[in-house]
């Protein structure tokens, strides 16, 4: 069940990023982005429950796909041209990534704290990957200045100043 969803997330954020170039975007992205972002969550919180009392073995990359399409469905309801900035397109491709990567190795790292009942350990864990999380999307939204071109200092120092708080707290 767990692969079937996570393949059927990877097909979701694909459709996403072929709506983002429609005429209305934001509709068909953002609900084909949620739905892939319902198929992670399931697969996250089914692992996650699988392995209590225990820590979950494998959930390192699920749970960062997560906490990113989390993060960037809310700078899409935030934004007010949708699908007109380079960094809806590279986080899009950013997710496929990961979810292709959680699909071809389901079995991806754990980390060394696996077998403890400690309710510290599972938070350790839960903020961390929420943690590398916020990392990744801080480090993508720079990427479009990397690869587009800049229009100012003023707009580069005001469009950066959120990923590189988002950068701070990972």
């Amino acid at each position: 069940m767990n692969s079937t969803l996570m393949l059927l997330a990877l097909l979701f954020y694909v459709a996403g990023l072929v709506a983002a170039f429609l005429p209305r975007p934001f509709l068909f992205s953002f609900g084909f982005n949620s739905a892939g972002l319902l198929c992670v969550t399931a697969v996250f919180v089914n692992r996650y429950l699988e392995a209590l009392p225990m820590m979950p073995m494998h959930l390192g990359i699920i749970g960062i796909i997560c906490v990113v399409t989390i993060l960037w469905c809310c700078s899409l309801i935030a934004e007010k041209e949708f699908g007109k900035s380079r960094e809806s397109t590279i986080v899009q491709l950013c997710l496929i990534l990961l979810t292709a990567a959680s699909v071809l190795f389901p079995k991806d790292f754990y980390l060394p704290f696996i077998r403890s009942f400690s309710i510290w350990a599972h938070l350790f864990f839960l903020l961390g990957v929420i943690a590398k999380g916020l990392l990744l999307y801080g480090g993508l939204i720079p990427l479009a200045f990397f690869f587009g071109k800049q229009d100012g200092q003023a707009d580069f120092k005001e469009r950066l100043s959120v990923p590189m708080k988002l950068i701070i707290w990972g």
